[in-house]
This record gives structure tokens, C-alpha cells and sequence, in this order.
């Protein structure tokens, strides 16, 4: 597959063992778009636009990679758009990769309820019989519930 993009930017980042290049630019259908290119990919492809100037035009030939990704696989310049109709684009923020304090919450009861399905098999494995799944969810749901109650610690005498 073969498309036209006119540059908009390009920021290259240092990786440590290589380097990435991010290319905002726009398509033939006028939309803005990004494409992260790495250095030990496809070498030739990275070097062309590691250097690449707002309003170079390009011609990419693409293909999809064995896991059905869209691989720039061969860049040819084809000239500089001297129009100036880039989109006037400022500094792109990158997406938060953080938690938001929902998705923490959601998280933190994941995994509690993971660990009281554990306890739950380990304490009842013990038992002569061999539970069956409500049991465990039941043994399990009265962990994860003594977990979040503002109840104080339980003394336990040891025999």
C-alpha cells in the first residue's frame, strides 16, 4: 500500500540501544496522524525521516508485519510543500499512562479478591471433602469483606 504524507514534525528520542523517531503528519485526506519509526526496524526508513522538515512531502510504501501492523517499509521524498498548508500544530502531549484513582480503586480490588480466592483454596483444601466453587467464593467474599471493613484486627488465640 502506498500513501502520500506531507510532514508536520518530527521529534527523534535517544532510547539507549536506539532511537525512535515520532513523524506527525498529514495524510492525502487532510488528517493529522503519527507514526513512531525505530532505528532497527527498517534502517533506510528511519534515516529519511529522522531529518525530515515540516512540509516535505513523502511517498511511503507500507505493508503489515506479521501481527497485522502497518510497517513503513520503503520512503521516497517526492518534494516541499512551499503552499505553508500544514496545519499549524503545537507541541503534541503524549497520553497518560497513569492509573486514574477509579481505575487504582478497581485494581486494588482485583487483586484483593485474587488473594481471598487463594486464601479460601488454601483454607478449605485442608478439609476432608473437596469444596466446590460456591464454597470457595463464599469463604472467599468473607475475606475480601473482613479486608475492607474499618472493623479492628481480630485476636486470635493460638492453640
Amino acid at each position: 500500500m502506498t500513501i502520500n504524507i506531507e510532514i508536520v514534525r518530527v521529534e527523534v528520542e535517544n532510547k539507549g540501544k536506539y532511537q525512535q523517531a515520532s513523524v506527525i503528519y498529514k495524510g492525502s485526506d487532510g488528517k493529522v496522524a503519527n507514526k513512531s519509526v525505530v532505528s532497527f526496524v527498517n534502517k533506510e526508513v528511519y534515516t529519511k525521516l529522522k531529518d525530515a522538515q515540516p512540509g516535505d512531502l513523502f511517498e511511503v510504501e507500507s505493508e503489515k508485519d506479521d501481527k497485522g501492523y502497518w510497517q513503513w517499509t520503503k520512503v521516497n521524498g517526492v518534494g516541499k510543500n512551499v503552499g505553508g498548508t500544514a496545519p499549524a500544530v503545537g507541541k503534541v502531549s503524549p497520553r497518560s499512562t497513569y492509573e486514574t484513582p477509579e481505575e487504582r480503586a478497581a485494581k486494588q480490588i482485583y487483586i484483593v479478591r485474587q488473594s481471598s480466592i487463594s486464601a479460601s483454596i488454601a483454607l478449605l483444601k485442608d478439609v476432608k471433602h473437596t469444596p466446590s466453587v460456591e464454597e470457595v467464593i463464599e469463604t472467599a467474599k468473607a475475606f475480601e469483606k473482613y479486608v475492607f471493613s474499618q472493623e479492628p484486627l481480630l485476636e486470635v488465640e493460638v492453640v
